[in-house]
């Protein structure tokens, strides 16, 4: 009798936390060492659908005073589908620790920022950023979004910004968290009866 109380709190336990799972799957994205400067990245890892968390490694170590003024970590967001980036999520240093912070990137309007931003250092080779993907705008009809990750660093060997992007070419495309949309149905268009002759 006992097990079968395990077995059923089991069940219900499972059910329950489903949809917290879902869309927790963690993807890896390994980029070369392509690049100048403290900031060239070693891999993304991304996991979650409405706050998904992505963390940034480097092949080289820092800390954030060596940041400060010298060193930012982009993640880029295309929620309309219109070829540019309509959000970004930008962490930088104050000296001591790193901050980060979701914009709206308007083309024709100031940008204006939307969220404070989770961050924390899970090493001293990477820094892991939460976005909440749900405070974003979408078109009714767009069932996907794509991001891409930069990273810019000035100082020491990169006397100009040293540049580097995850993927190198294109950009992730992530269906849209929660339901998808399902397109406006269309009335049939009415046949046209026969007239009697």
């Amino acid at each position: 009798m006992r097990r079968k109380v395990v077995a059923v709190v089991s069940i219900v336990g499972a059910v329950a936390l489903a949809p917290l799972l879902a869309g927790a799957e963690q993807e890896a994205y390994e980029d070369p060492n392509d690049t100048k400067g403290r900031l060239d990245v070693k891999k993304v890892e991304v996991a979650g659908a409405k706050r998904v968390r992505y963390k940034v490694f480097t092949f080289q170590s820092w800390n954030p005073n060596e940041l400060r003024d010298h060193g930012f970590v982009i993640v880029f967001f295309d929620t309309f589908g219109n070829n540019r980036f309509d959000y970004f999520a930008l962490v930088r240093s104050n000296g001591d620790r790193m901050n980060g912070n979701l914009w709206r990137d308007r083309s024709r309007k100031k940008d204006y920022k939307v969220a404070n931003l989770k961050t924390w250092r899970p090493s001293a080779r990477s820094l892991g950023v939460r976005v909440p993907i749900g405070r974003m705008k979408w078109p009714a009809s767009r069932d996907h979004y794509t991001w891409r990750v930069q990273t810019l660093f000035s100082g020491g060997e990169c006397r100009s910004v040293c540049f580097d992007v995850v993927p190198n070419d294109g950009r992730i495309t992530v269906p849209r968290p929660g339901p998808t949309p399902t397109p406006t149905p269309t009335a049939p268009t009415p046949t046209p009866s026969e007239t009697p002759p």
